[in-house]
């Protein structure tokens, strides 16, 4: 007789006693047989379709037999999940399975799985529920599934690392399974446990929900063997505190551990209004990874419900809790609404809303929406934590995205901005704990050659270069430089660009499928690898068109393939993914993900900045497209196309969405990429268009169906943006001056009244005054940077808004900017000739190298709120020196203390 709250799991027994249902053996024979045929006959879906899924018959009777089905059934899905992951890595020099069945360590497997689970008896106790990995079967079946990988061409490391995956996919399985069949599975409470320690359904949902956040962290990162837990290195952040000295207000950047600080918060938390958290970052930051991580982490110690909530597909309405319950039920995580449950108990809840820069609904600005989406967060929180703290909310965003809202987050310390792996000027943090004297780098390079099996005890040294630091010390673009480096095709040097990075892995895909004709379908496609490009190039101009670069849907992908005649490319792509292709774009570039409002399937980036580099490579592609026939136009006018006709093409592509920031990077690696005469004929092209629109108009009217009157003042404005961006990159590359005919002398200053952001981000601008390493070009229109390398004559600017605008490299000759506001404008080895400066604002503005010849009305008041005034010619030398010294005066006010401390002493023994 059995111990009191222990089971001997039984297999079900049939009619005249014969066993029904599973066997380990059987699993492993159809595994096998569905990987050779995925192999030889080109269909990865034989993989699953040769595995028959376990009837189990459920006698509510026998305790005994539920618990085998209920582990059993749990083990068997687990394992198809790492074979499926692995599936595209598969090799085997046999051609049949009969082969197969003959080779001799094959049967020597089929032995030991006979001798060493199938034989066994699964005895568990009452333990089971608290550490369901505890019993005998999973050590030789880890042995099983690490031999049998090996059999298909896996490495021994490969082998080691899925097999060690069993466990985590277990606990989820077994609680989805739980879930799903609670009321089946009630029998075996009543064997093991007391009615007084049932587990509600409510509980059974979290549990199977925080066991999904825990594998979450171990699946494949990359097509790779490994987890994100496995990869992950914890970067540190800052936070800033404002300072005031005498009249100067300053800001501190104090240097902490995330993960501790995260903790801290929810654990010594008091005060309603500091229950939300925010994590800032640029793209590749490791924002994501890390909400991640630390979801799985607080998943895992249990102190509290956890949930992450990718914001990309969360569809937001008037009320946050429906359109979390929405998503949570239509996710098939929770049957209730966690939100509604908490009002019920003391439970407390920390949800993780992951990338707010990626809030996106139809008809609504993202700025509105992200706004709306906060203060709905706040609203909620007010009214759960009113007697009792139960509802703690951390956002992830991009920095611009959460800068936009930075009026909103007042709190102490509530924004947290993620710093990289490596930062080299230490001299602007406070870093009390040494935070930042580890190179990170070393440590996640040595990970990657542990898991990988490669000798790298550190940083590469060829990868050793200030130039390339910002592409080494973020997280994402470490690791697809490490990616890169592994091929051996893109030499890293000083000039390095990271689009080059982003298309070698693409061209890795394309290599490893269609150039190497690895499936039989792919032997009989026609498509290169110019074609292949083109194509996801597409796909990313489609969700760039909708609002979200980083998701898209069928319909819309399908659309621009008919708009741009690529049917034929399209189905020879779609063989291609059929064929195979697809894991390996799913696992680096893009998935399918649900459906959309209309029944649509979507499809997303797996990270926004693919997205954003793609619809770049497009962009680009397309404008030396337009280039080339407006050359041939102007050559036979019977070939190519005319400007008009160029720029309603341009209209229709680019007038869609506006270039924002994150865009406009990608934008600029491309065209350097390009030769330089290229470069040139490109920015005479932009230049006559430019000119075109100045003197004849945007030809909006000739979109059909023509838009309405607002519709074509945003293709206007966007086109335009579009156009001078890409003007100014492609001069920045040549060294170039573009010398525009403005028309009029109100022409330029009208440009800027259009392109004026609708809603500019509100800055303190004392604050940023003394706040140097502040990035300027985060805080003003894209506009406003467009005019470095250009000429610029006779306009009359008087009282526009140039505050952060770029004029460097450039010549201005009788330009009037009385009464401008060029705050943090940039005018370094400019000529600025016969232009009137009376009563501008030329706080922290940027002299350098610059030649001022005849200047009008400048003032050493004003010199001396610039933020530099060096190597100026032109000038009277007695004005420079006068000016120089009120330069200096002023420049003092904004020394930080700790350069100060003589000063200080000196002050207080004054007073």
């Amino acid at each position: 007789m059995n111990k009191k709250g222990t089971l001997i799991a039984t297999k079900p027994i049939g009619l005249l006693n014969k066993t029904i249902g599973f066997d380990f053996k059987s699993l492993f024979i159809s595994l096998s047989s569905g990987t050779i045929a995925l192999l030889t006959l080109n269909k990865p879906e034989v993989l699953k379709s040769a595995i028959s899924i376990i009837n189990s018959i459920k006698f509510k009777s026998k305790p005994e037999v539920l618990i085998y089905s209920l582990i059993v059934n749990s083990i068997q899905n687990s394992i198809l999940d790492i074979v499926d992951e692995n599936s595209g890595k598969f090799c085997s020099e046999f051609t049949t399975i009969e082969k197969f069945n003959e080779y001799k360590e094959y049967q020597d497997l089929i032995e030991e799985i006979q001798e060493s689970i199938d034989s066994q008896q699964l005895e568990i106790g009452i333990d089971f529920f608290d550490n369901p990995t505890n019993i005998n079967i999973f050590k030789p079946l880890g042995n099983i599934i690490k031999k049998w990988f090996k059999l298909f061409g896996l490495s021994n490391l490969e082998a080691e690392f899925s097999a060690q995956k069993l466990k985590s996919y277990y606990i989820f399985s077994l609680n989805d399974n739980w879930r799903n069949n609670s009321e089946d599975y009630q029998i075996i409470f009543e064997k093991l446990i007391t009615p007084f320690s049932n587990i509600t359904k409510i509980e059974l949902e979290w549990r199977a929900y925080h066991s999904y956040l825990i594998k979450q962290i171990d699946q494949p990162v990359f097509d790779e063997h490994f987890g994100i837990q496995d990869i992950f290195i914890s970067t540190p952040g800052y936070i800033e505190r404002k300072k005031k000295k005498e009249e100067t207000l300053y800001i501190e950047r104090h240097v902490i551990q995330v993960f501790d600080t995260l903790k801290k918060w929810l654990n010594q938390t008091k005060e309603e209004e500091d229950c939300i958290k925010v994590i800032s970052g640029g793209p590749g930051s490791g924002k994501s990874t890390l909400a991640k991580m630390f979801s799985a982490l607080i998943a895992k110690e249990n102190a509290l419900k956890v949930l992450y909530i990718p914001l990309q597909h969360l569809n937001i309405k008037e009320d946050l809790t429906i359109s979390l319950g929405d998503y949570l039920h239509e996710s098939n995580f929770f049957l209730h609404n966690p939100l509604e449950e908490i009002h019920k108990n003391s439970t407390q809840l920390l949800i993780i809303f992951d990338g707010l820069d990626e809030l996106s609904k139809q008809g609504k600005h993202a700025f509105e929406l992200a706004k709306e989406f906060i203060h709905e967060i706040q609203r909620k929180i007010a009214n759960i934590n009113r007697v009792k703290l139960k509802l703690f909310v951390l956002l992830t965003g991009r920095e611009l995205s959460i800068q936009n809202q930075s009026s909103l987050f007042r709190r102490p310390n509530q924004i947290i901005h993620l710093l990289p792996y490596y930062v080299a000027d230490k001299d602007l943090y406070v870093d009390k704990g040494k935070l930042l004297k580890p190179d990170l780098r070393n440590d996640w390079w040595s990970k990657y050659g542990e898991l990988k099996g490669l000798k790298y005890s550190g940083f590469p040294k060829e990868l050793i270069n200030p130039n390339l630091d910002d592409i080494t010390a973020q997280p994402l673009l470490n690791y697809l430089v490490a990616l890169t480096y592994e091929r051996n095709i893109v030499k890293f040097s000083e000039n390095t660009n990271l689009n080059e990075i982003y298309g070698d892995l693409i061209k890795a895909v394309f290599d490893r499928q269609y150039e190497k004709k690895q499936h039989k379908v792919i032997t009989e496609l026609s498509i290169n690898e110019n074609s292949f490009f083109r194509i996801l190039e597409e796909i990313a101009i489609s969700a760039w068109h909708s609002g979200d670069i980083r998701t898209t849907t069928i319909l819309e992908i399908n659309k621009h393939i008919k708009h741009n005649n690529l049917d034929v490319l399209f189905k020879e792509f779609q063989l291609g993914v059929q064929a195979g292709i697809s894991r390996l774009l799913t696992a680096f570039y893009f998935r399918q993900k649900g459906v959309d409002n209309d029944q649509n399937k979507t499809f997303e980036f797996t990270h926004k900045s693919f997205g954003e580099y793609l619809a770049a490579r497009r962009i680009v592609n397309f404008m030396l497209l337009q280039n080339k026939k407006i050359v041939a136009y102007d050559l036979d006018p019977d070939d190519g196309v005319d400007r008009k006709e160029a720029l309603k093409k341009i209209i229709e592509t680019l007038g869609v969405m506006p270039i924002d920031n994150y865009l406009f990077s990608f934008l600029q690696n491309e065209i350097k990429l390009l030769p330089k005469k290229e470069t040139e004929q490109l920015q005479q092209t932009l230049i006559s268009l430019v000119e075109f629109v100045i003197h004849k108009g945007m030809p909006v009217e000739l979109l059909s169906p023509r838009p309405n009157f607002e519709k074509e003042q945003c293709y206007y404005r966007n086109t335009l943006l579009f156009l001078f961006l890409m003007l100014k990159i492609s001069s920045d590359c040549t060294k170039i001056r573009s010398t525009i005919n403005w028309s009029t002398d109100s022409t330029l200053a009208e440009f800027f009244g259009i392109m004026r952001p609708m809603k500019p981000p509100k800055v303190d601008r004392k604050e940023q005054a003394s706040n140097k390493s502040q990035r300027h070009e985060n805080l003003r229109s894209l506009f406003n940077i467009c005019f470095t390398y250009m000429e610029i004559n006779n306009c009359h600017l008087s009282s526009t808004d140039l505050t952060y605008s770029d004029f460097s490299n450039s010549k201005l000759s009788n330009v009037v900017l009385a009464g401008c506001d060029l705050f943090g404008s940039n005018f370094g080895n400019t000529e600025i000739i016969d232009s009137n400066f009376y009563r501008a604002n030329l706080q922290r503005c940027r002299f350098e190298n610059t030649k001022i010849i005849n200047n009008k009305y400048l003032k050493t008041g004003q010199v001396a709120e610039m933020e530099s005034f060096d190597n100026i010619e032109g000038l009277d030398e007695d004005f420079v020196k006068a000016a120089l010294i009120e330069f200096k005066k002023e420049k003092e006010k904004y020394e930080s203390p700790p350069k100060k401390q003589k000063r200080k002493k000196t002050t207080a023994n004054k007073r």
